[in-house]
């Protein structure tokens, strides 16, 4: 499935944020929390040392962070690195909602 070429994929390349964030939205939708978070914080800390747009990732990190039901440290450290990264961002009042007590 696609899960698996993506895994293949990234034997080619494992510097491929956009590769890695493909593979946490395809885990994630496939019911497997845990492992779409490593994917999509590998796209996120890979995409911004190579300077490649992965924006997208951040959002999809929060539901998965959520679907495995976090801790409030967990989400509230995830909240504010994305408010620090992207102060302006897309994403940012979704963000800002999502803090927890």
């Amino acid at each position: 499935g696609a899960a698996a070429a993506l895994r293949r994929s990234l034997e080619a390349w494992s510097l491929n944020p956009l590769a890695h964030l493909w593979l946490g939205r395809v885990e994630f939708e496939r019911g497997e929390a845990k492992a779409a978070e490593g994917a999509l914080r590998t796209a996120i800390a890979v995409g911004a040392v190579q300077r490649i747009d992965v924006e997208a990732a951040w959002p999809l990190l929060l539901e998965a962070l959520h679907e495995q039901a976090a801790d409030a440290t967990r989400i509230n450290r995830l909240v504010d690195d994305y408010l620090r990264e992207f102060p302006a961002g897309r994403h940012r009042e979704r963000f800002a909602a999502a803090r927890l007590p």
